[in-house]
Formats: C-alpha cells, sequence, structure tokens
C-alpha cells in the first residue's frame, strides 16, 4: 500500500476563470529535438501547432484560498505560477497552469517578472519554463528555468523587461 501525503499551500492564488485555448497537439520527438536548439521561435511552424492559451486581465480574479495537492508515492505532476512582481511574490499571481504535457504557450497581457515551478516527485521528467518577450511564445528566448537536481521547486526572476508568454513542457 502507497501512502497519500496531502500538502495544503496557504496563500494568494489567481483564478482564471474561462480563459481559452487552442486545441493543439503535442511536439513530436524531433520538433522537441528542433525546439530545445532554437534561441528564436518567429516563424518556426510547430509552434503554431501546440496548445495556445490567451489570459487577459477580466480573466484573471485575485482571491486568497487555500490549495490541496493529493501526492501519490511515485506520481509525477507539475505546476507553474506566472508573477507580475521579482520574487514570485504572492500579492503579485497572475495565473497558473498544473500538470501540463509536451508543449504549451500562455500568452497574458500583463508582464510576468517571476515563475515559479513546482514538481511532486525529483528525478526525470524534468519540468521547464522558457520566457519569450511577445505573445504567442514568439521572438527570442528571454528566459530559460527548470529545478536542480533533487529539489521541487525554484523561482526564478526574468531579467530585463519581463515576458509576454511562456512554453511549458515536461516528458516530451
Amino acid at each position: 500500500m502507497r501512502p497519500n501525503f496531502a500538502l495544503v499551500f496557504g496563500s494568494l492564488v489567481t483564478v482564471v476563470a474561462g480563459y481559452t485555448c487552442t486545441e493543439g497537439t503535442s511536439w513530436t520527438p524531433e520538433e522537441f529535438a528542433e525546439y530545445l536548439t532554437l534561441n528564436d521561435t518567429t516563424g518556426w511552424a510547430p509552434m503554431e501547432r501546440i496548445k495556445h492559451c490567451y489570459i487577459d486581465e477580466s480573466d484573471i480574479q485575485k482571491t486568497t484560498e487555500a490549495r490541496s495537492t493529493e501526492l501519490e508515492a511515485r506520481g509525477g505532476g507539475n505546476k507553474y505560477i506566472a508573477y507580475s512582481a521579482t520574487g514570485c511574490n504572492d500579492n503579485s499571481v497572475l495565473f497558473s497552469v498544473n500538470d501540463f504535457g509536451c508543449g504549451g504557450c500562455y500568452s497574458v497581457g500583463e508582464i510576468i517578472e517571476s515563475g515559479y515551478l513546482w514538481r511532486q516527485t525529483t528525478g526525470k521528467p524534468y519540468p521547464t519554463v522558457d520566457y519569450y518577450p511577445g505573445p504567442q511564445c514568439q521572438g527570442s528566448k528571454l528566459h530559460h528555468q527548470g529545478i536542480y537536481t533533487g529539489q521541487y521547486s525554484s523561482c526564478d526572476s526574468v531579467l530585463g523587461e519581463g515576458a509576454l508568454s511562456i512554453v511549458v513542457y515536461q516528458g516530451c
């Protein structure tokens, strides 16, 4: 019998009420390998095929509530939270993405200054976030965020002017 562990995160949580996403498909292994070599995604056709979600200010409602996540002993969930201030300040949450797979682009109308990345277990596959200056994950990659070996989370600030979109992926 595997034990279940409950974690409760008490902080400011953003509820994104009905933002829209395109259907999209995951990248093929070859496309993912190519993506990893790119510094600029402008005009790269596979970027247009993955799921794209558009979040505008009217979609974001800030509220305080407890988040609970049931952990399985050998699970593999992940979470990304975008912030409008550096240092992953709970008072500046923009949106969050749970249990993402191989490639998804999230665009927001407000600058992303930092991001919190969490994983349920250590080891492979590693969740990763790439930050882009324009909507639809276009342009030159501004920042690449991962989690160090043996760690469960990371908080990174995006240097410069911030990002308007992110690509999240794990297990491609």
